[in-house]
């Protein structure tokens, strides 16, 4: 059985006590027409003049001999009252949820432009999120309804202030997840994160490149912003950055602007260097550029005969995403399969069930895969058998219809 009605009728008595003896104490001793002394009460009605006989005050006017009285000490222990009727009916509260829920959320919300508390930041999320448990821990709903409007403009000129005071990663991450839950018809947000990406630390600027990607992955960023995001990228593009900051700003700028000349001349470059890794990630993010674009598909055509074999699976990535490079693809697509290397094997086998029935002479060699050493790349034969044989299903059927 819940105690939680003790807490409330507990809490109740006493504030109501604390209310009576507030008002006993400020109130209830009025002159009503008596004369009395303001400093020791003394009833001076018989009284000559203005001058107490019980403590000698003197006072100026008759009308100060008709104050009310006011028990200032009294007053103060209902506050104490008040507090603790305060305290026991939040007692319920805090029990279920923990002390952090009995503070306002516009409370939180001003502490995030000042504070540098895991908490503050903990206790926001949960204000406006919920957890979706048939995802992973990450994976949270918003609810932009759990705000008001002018709480979310709040909200925003805070986290701007943050991103400016604190200098903590984890916190300013924190921030630029919350900035990006901030509803584009409250307020605008795509400049502040723009300036973050000039930062010298590497990690804050991809932290708002993702941020600025995932808004743009919702729709919720105008072309201006994106232009504005592919320049300000561009301007710290340089070799003191790490292969990793490469690899994810190479990725954003073809997803931010899969068609711009610049960007690909400046991933063309980058990607001539004798880094591996950089290379690697360069032409991970150019095989994502707009598809049968002239200087793309020439670029990746003069890859093919590379002997670096993530060099040639790029080339084939991008080209096969143009059914005019077909023709090109399938003899090299035929001999990946035979490739020793598992990653090139799996990899053509994908790209053989995105091209549909175009592949319908490989399926003799993908249901020989099936049987493959590797359980990753049989899974991959299969489903590219179903794509394939699904295509050839639909383009009978189109042929036969009227």
């Amino acid at each position: 059985m819940t105690i939680n009605w003790l807490f409330w009728l507990g809490g109740g008595l006493l504030g109501l006590a604390g209310l009576w003896l507030c008002y006993w104490a400020m109130f209830a001793d009025r002159a009503k027409g008596r004369k009395r002394c303001p400093k020791c009460w003394y009833n001076m009605q018989a009284a000559e003049n203005l001058r107490c006989p019980e403590c000698g005050k003197t006072v100026k006017t008759k009308r100060k001999l008709q104050k009310t009285r006011r028990r200032w000490r009294w007053a103060f222990v209902s506050m104490f009252l008040w507090l603790g009727s305060f305290s026991l009916e939040l007692t319920p509260t805090v029990r279920k949820d923990g002390w952090k829920s009995i503070f306002p959320t516009v409370v939180l919300i001003a502490a995030v432009g000042y504070s540098d508390n895991e908490w503050v930041f903990n206790t926001l999320t949960d204000r406006i999120a919920e957890r979706n448990s048939s995802y992973q821990s990450s994976f949270m709903y918003v609810d932009e309804d759990a705000l008001e409007d002018w709480q979310w403009r709040f909200l925003a000129k805070n986290c701007k202030r943050s991103l400016q005071k604190h200098r903590s990663e984890d916190r300013r991450k924190q921030v630029l997840w919350l900035l990006e839950q901030v509803p584009p018809y409250t307020e605008t947000i795509a400049e502040t994160l723009i300036k973050v990406i000039a930062e010298d630390n590497s990690r804050f600027s991809l932290e708002a490149m993702q941020t600025l990607w995932r808004l743009h992955d919702r729709d919720r960023l105008s072309s201006s912003d994106r232009e504005a995001t592919v320049l300000a990228i561009l301007e710290i593009w340089g070799e003191k950055y790490t292969h990793h900051f490469h690899n994810e700003a190479a990725f954003y700028l073809v997803q931010f602007d899969p068609q711009s000349r610049i960007v690909f001349k400046t991933l063309r470059a980058t990607a001539q260097t004798d880094d591996i890794r950089v290379r690697r990630g360069i032409l991970t993010a150019l095989s994502e550029f707009e598809s049968g674009d002239p200087q793309a598909t020439s670029f990746f055509q003069s890859l093919l005969s590379e002997e670096d074999i993530w060099s040639r699976m790029m080339a084939l990535s991008y080209l096969t995403r143009d059914p005019k490079q077909y023709i090109l693809c399938l003899p090299l697509l035929e001999k990946g399969l035979d490739d020793p290397n598992m990653g090139a094997r799996s990899h053509s086998v994908q790209l053989l069930g995105s091209m549909g029935k175009a592949a319908a002479a490989m399926l003799p060699k993908l249901e020989i895969l099936r049987k493959d050493e590797n359980e990753f790349v049989r899974d991959e034969a299969q489903k590219a058998i179903d794509l394939i044989e699904k295509s050839i299903t639909e383009g009978s059927i189109e042929a036969d219809s009227p």
